[in-house]
C-alpha cells in the first residue's frame, strides 16, 4: 500500500512514517510519541 501511494504522490509521501526506515523511523516516532502520549493528550484536553 505505501509503495503504491509513494509512487503516485512522492511529494505528499516524503518523510511519512510509513516510508521511513531505520534511524529516521525511530527518531520520528520518538518525537511524535512525546506529542501524542497519554499525559500530553490529557494536558491538551485541560487547556
Amino acid at each position: 500500500m505505501a509503495q503504491a501511494l509513494y509512487e503516485k504522490s512522492p511529494v505528499i509521501m516524503a518523510d511519512v512514517l510509513l516510508t521511513l526506515q531505520g534511524d529516521e523511523h525511530r527518531d520520528r516516532r520518538q518525537v511524535e510519541y512525546r506529542v501524542f502520549d497519554r499525559y500530553s493528550l490529557l494536558g491538551y484536553e485541560r487547556n
